[in-house]
């Protein structure tokens, strides 16, 4: 019994000559290499030896050309001085840019010959093998537990496809892969970044880092202690021979003010009851012996005359008090001079 729906294949096929009346042929797919030249051909059915034909990009006019003459006339574009026409029909693109995808097609209008006419579409791929940028590359360091991310940047047209592939097989697909709380023994080892496009000339590239996982440790760093501005004689940050150096300088100066205050309490001592200073001796150099010279106050007489006794020389002369001796031999040796 005949089935009353048609098989698959004869389903297809309507499908298809329903698409080609619809949206007319579908336009071959060419692919190129960035860099290389490209002969695209002209389908027309010539007739006659008259004609002229257009050539377009899109909607774009690129050149037009009539048989008769000797060369066609090129319109400004982006393709400018790429172009050539051989054979008077096909195309001809050098020095192919990525930019310059796109659907051409030829039209022709031949003199006395077949009707006007378009040739088939060909849709132009420029293509870019794929090459890679790894992030990092070369050898790479990572703390044991941490986590770990490697990027493969491609450039490639049409888009590339990227796996990558680890030390114990493979990890996956996309432009990067994250490693989790890496350990020493699982993951260290190299990691590749393969990329593939196979409509390029050059079908696949691969970049490849050696990943090293080990503890890291952090050296102590000590600082040492500033002094005081000024310095600091007992200060934590002092050392002992700076102790030492402060506590004799104290010494020192304890001596001086002490050598000080014993010159005070002496020069105090020569006063009068009055207050006045007493003269030294040697302002009675010239008095009679028996003599002293004073003044009466009140008389206007600088002079009169007083009765001296005679002081003898004693046996035992003054010691020093003992408040030299307790100063350092030095200062007591400055006050012996004095």
């Amino acid at each position: 019994m005949a089935s009353r729906f048609p098989s698959s294949s004869a389903s297809f096929l309507i499908l298809l000559s329903y698409h080609l009346i619809l949206m007319g042929p579908v336009a071959a797919q060419i692919y190129e290499e960035a860099g290389q030249s490209v002969t695209l051909t002209c389908d027309y059915s010539f007739s006659g030896a008259r004609y002229t034909i257009e050539w377009r990009r899109d909607d774009e006019i690129l050149l037009n050309f009539f048989s008769e003459d000797a060369n066609p006339t090129f319109y400004s574009t982006d393709l400018s001085g790429r172009l050539s026409l051989q054979d008077g029909k096909n195309l001809v693109i050098s020095n192919l840019r990525r930019t310059d995808d796109g659907r051409y097609h030829c039209r022709v209008s031949e003199i006395a010959g077949n009707p006007a006419g378009d040739g088939s579409d060909q849709n132009l791929v420029v293509t870019v093998s794929p090459s890679i940028t790894l992030s990092p590359s070369g050898q790479s360091m990572a703390a044991t537990g941490s986590d770990v991310t490697m990027t493969c940047n491609v450039d490639s047209k049409p888009d590339a496809n990227i796996t990558w592939t680890g030390p114990n097989g493979h990890l996956g697909t996309g432009n990067s892969v994250m490693l989790n709380n890496v350990q020493p023994a699982s993951d260290t080892g190299t990691y590749t970044c393969t990329a593939t496009n196979r409509f390029s000339a050059t079908k696949s590239a691969n970049r490849s880092v050696v990943l090293i996982v080990q503890v890291m440790s952090t050296a102590a760093v000590t600082t040492p202690a500033r002094e005081p501005i000024g310095g600091d004689c007992f200060g934590s940050g002092t050392v002992g021979g700076a102790a030492v150096g402060c506590l004799t300088a104290g010494m020192l100066l304890g001596g001086a003010a002490v050598f000080l205050l014993l010159r005070f309490r002496t020069a105090a001592g020569k006063k009068n009851a009055a207050g006045d200073n007493i003269p030294d001796d040697g302002e009675y150099e010239n008095v009679r012996p028996g003599r002293a010279a004073s003044n009466r106050t009140g008389t206007g007489n600088d002079d009169y005359e007083v009765p001296m006794e005679t002081v003898q020389a004693s046996p035992h002369p003054p010691q020093p008090n003992d408040d030299y001796q307790e100063l350092r031999p030095a200062v007591y040796q400055s006050l012996q001079r004095n």
